[in-house]
């Protein structure tokens, strides 16, 4: 365990714990990705009017959608069925949260770089729409809530804000086609676009080899940045990883935390 947990916060020398959460986030993001594939089959994305006849009692008999219908039978019909939603519900949340602390963490350390504070703060806004889309889907009373929240925010916006809301509920609130369209872009629409993001991210932020020194561009700098002559005087290195300033008499021994 100790031993993971090196590797896991040892991957980035700019900033160990900013990594640790990009990982984080990364795995999060793996798991909600299995177990939304395992849950697909079972769903059923339909405000077509049914009467529930299932395990659970208490709405035995009642009318409500498909959706609701397919949601109730996959947590109390199939095996293992409520344990995968709410390991996809709690990996989606784990995303967020990994998330946001990474931006928190970077940008207080103040060492984020433009291009990729800029895809990390646009996986925090998908990752909130991969949420509401997610709450959506159930057609239960917390979808409900969630709709109507939707619907008050685009009716506020002003002049486009009517229209806007008529176009994506496909008539009056709450429409019968908000579950299906919002169905795919929750599995299709979001994920491609987080998995984009996160392999930018990766491609940017990946250390690049060294042809002068071996090693990684950023495990070089923060070597020369440690160059400590053999007469036991430090002195700032020339760049060149294993060299001392001009004048030194003897060469320079490397000491530095990240291996090469």
């Amino acid at each position: 365990m100790k031993a993971a947990m090196r590797r896991l916060v040892r991957a980035d020398p700019d900033d160990r714990w900013a990594a640790a959460f990009g990982r984080i986030a990364v795995y999060s993001f793996l798991v909600a990705l299995v177990t939304g594939i395992l849950l697909l089959p079972f769903f059923r994305p339909s405000m077509t009017p049914v009467v529930y006849h299932g395990s659970y009692r208490k709405l035995d008999g009642l009318p409500m959608s498909r959706a609701y219908q397919s949601t109730l039978n996959t947590s109390f019909d199939v095996r293992g069925g409520l344990l995968i939603r709410q390991v996809h519900h709690w990996s989606a949340d784990l995303f967020v949260a990994a998330v946001c602390l990474r931006l928190v963490r970077v940008f207080f350390r103040g060492r984020f770089r433009l291009p990729d504070w800029l895809i990390w703060v646009g996986l925090l806004l998908a990752g909130m729409l991969v949420g509401l889309s997610g709450t959506i889907l159930p057609d239960d009373m917390l979808s409900g809530g969630s709709l109507t929240l939707l619907a008050a925010v685009l009716m506020s916006l002003p002049v486009s804000g009517t229209h806007l809301a008529t176009l994506i509920f496909g008539g009056s609130f709450p429409g019968h086609v908000i579950i299906w369209r919002t169905y795919w872009v929750h599995i299709v629409v979001l994920p491609v676009v987080l998995g984009a993001l996160l392999l930018l991210s990766y491609r940017i932020g990946r250390p690049r080899r060294s042809t002068r020194c071996g090693c990684t561009d950023r495990t070089c700098r923060a070597a020369s940045a440690r160059v400590r002559c053999r007469t036991g005087t430090w002195a700032s290195s020339t760049g060149r990883c294993g060299s001392c300033q001009p004048g030194s008499s003897r060469s320079a021994v490397i000491r530095c935390r990240w291996t090469c």
